[in-house]
């Protein structure tokens, strides 16, 4: 599919005689002329779609890997039940998680307004680094180096947490 997917794909951009540009899609055989929006939403779909069929094919699951990350056969098929031991870690690891959620919650408090605004944008809203760079008027590396001074700050709230 890779070779070929312009000829397979149901979307076109056709050049007419005077110089502008259609967008086509074809729907149920018919061609229906779209925005360039649509057109750039279509082909991104396109193009992810190719991107996870490629992944597909690339993806090799061997004993040798599984082994080396820890993977017991058993959890790939239906029939696994986890053992009482897992079981009881798997609750321990659960409230160890929530405890540290709290504790984060704790620590974001302690930070200043604009901190506190910039872990909230990037990683609650998904806002990227170099989007909110542009917003706030500095550097992709200014946001990113503050960013990381944060994160170490939280990190080490919550080790001292842990001890």
């Amino acid at each position: 599919m890779a070779n070929n997917w312009k000829t397979q794909c149901n979307y076109r951009r056709l050049r007419q005689k005077d110089g502008s540009v259609k967008n086509i899609i074809f729907v149920d055989g018919q061609k229906v002329e779209v925005t360039n929006e649509v057109y750039k939403a279509y082909s991104q779909m396109g193009r992810q779609e190719r991107y996870q069929e490629e992944q597909k094919e690339n993806c090799v699951l061997s004993l040798e890997r599984l082994r080396e990350d820890n993977m017991r056969l058993e959890y790939l098929t239906n029939e696994y039940v986890p053992s009482a031991e897992e079981a009881v870690l798997a609750k321990e690891d659960e409230a160890m998680c929530a405890a540290l959620i709290a504790k984060l919650s704790e620590a974001i408090k302690l930070l200043n307004e604009a901190d506190r605004t910039l872990i909230h944008v990037l990683f609650m809203d998904g806002i990227p680094v170099r989007e909110y760079a542009r917003y706030l008027g500095v550097s992709d590396m200014a946001v990113r180096k503050r960013r990381d001074r944060i994160l170490g700050k939280l990190q080490d709230f919550l080790t001292f947490f842990l001890q």
